[in-house]
């Protein structure tokens, strides 16, 4: 039995916590461990094969403001490399560069050289603008046992590198028979918004107010035409229920709900699932919408999300975030009411082949 270290974004990001079950289902012999926030570990409980080793809260804080060299997570993730048989890197955008992006780089490397194998697997990389970004990247990317990123973008920058693929969102493989529960065929028209909060991204943040009206004129036209509206969080760390909240404030329609995830992946599915079609700002919930054969219209507020608009070459309407005053709510309406559901069925046989390598390593 091969034990394996899951090094992923562990703050109760349904996307995020969706990249650790479908891991964790694919190998059912295999063991695996975490490492998260107790406040955050509600979904890593509920898959059989997983542990969870803690880190304690407000320690790597402390430390970052007594400008001390040394965070408690790191030291519990790299022993936990070291121990296990492997360490699988998953999450989506874990390779955007930020301010003190040498401190994430020497993180990354770390883990790398205490890790028996490596796989990263799920993720695009950038947005980034320095050189050395890149190559610093580059270099951990070419001594690793795999990476697998899920668009062809990232991929073009990194094809040179012999441990570098590609292939569809991991998401995409969800075993979706196991995930939808007790929803299958059950449409109680109901259109779910997946609400992002802006304020949280410095060059979006000028068109949150646009954007949270947006959703308030969307969900009233929907209400009129007798349908139920979901306004969903997918991250509370990340705003989403404040941004939420300030739209049914300023909405003021006993008609329009709101259902924020809390760690209940199965009760999340079933009400994607269970929903006409999705308007879909997280990146996931396009991707949900998608595998569950639903009508989506994309709000794009990333780069990561017009990759993958462009890799399955999507012809039906959707608006960049910057674009927000020219949105024809019409449009967005008849796109998540009316259009035929695209089809996904290549993406979800080609989405397996993130887990190529790692199959190899699993049967030695």
């Amino acid at each position: 039995m091969k034990k394996i270290f899951i090094d992923a974004y562990t703050r109760l990001n349904l996307g995020d916590d969706l990249f650790v079950k479908v891991l964790c289902e694919r190998y059912p012999s295999s063991q695996f461990t975490i490492a998260s926030h107790k406040e955050y570990a509600t979904p890593f409980h509920a898959i059989k094969n997983l542990e969870v080793a803690s880190i304690p809260r407000y320690i790597d804080g402390i430390m970052s403001k007594l400008n001390v060299d040394y965070r408690v997570s790191s030291s519990i993730k790299n022993k936990q490399a070291k121990k296990n048989d492997a360490t699988v890197i998953i999450g989506g955008s874990i390779f955007i560069e930020p301010n003190n992006w040498q401190e994430h780089i020497k993180k990354n490397q770390n883990l790398v050289n205490q890790s028996n194998s490596t796989y990263i697997l799920g993720s695009n990389f950038g947005p980034y603008q320095r050189k050395n970004f890149y190559e610093a990247y580059g270099e951990l990317f070419s001594i690793v046992d795999d990476v697998c990123f899920r668009d062809e973008s990232s991929y073009s920058k990194f094809k040179h590198l012999p441990t570098v693929r590609t292939a569809p969102d991991v998401v995409f493989s969800m075993d979706t028979e196991a995930n939808a529960t007790k929803s299958a065929n059950l449409n109680d028209k109901s259109i779910v918004i997946s609400v992002i909060d802006l304020s949280w991204r410095e060059d979006l943040t000028e068109y949150q107010d646009e954007y949270e009206q947006s959703i308030i004129d969307i969900s009233k036209s929907l209400i009129q035409r007798g349908y139920k509206v979901v306004l969903m969080s997918f991250c509370q760390y990340e705003g989403d229920e404040e941004a939420i909240l300030r739209i049914l404030h300023q909405a003021k329609d006993e008609n329009l709900t709101s259902y924020f995830y809390n760690g209940d992946i199965e009760e999340s599915m079933y009400i994607l699932n269970k929903s006409s079609g999705i308007i879909a700002t997280r990146f996931h919930s396009m991707i949900i919408g998608w595998i569950f054969n639903k009508p989506v219209f994309p709000f794009v507020y990333s780069n990561k999300t017009l990759n993958v608009l462009n890799d399955i070459e999507f012809e039906g309407y959707y608006l960049e975030i910057e674009n927000i005053a020219s949105i024809n709510v019409k449009q967005v309406i008849a796109q998540t009411i009316a259009s035929q559901p695209i089809d996904v069925s290549a993406k979800i046989k080609q989405s397996h082949e993130n887990f190529l390598k790692l199959d190899q390593f699993i049967k030695e």
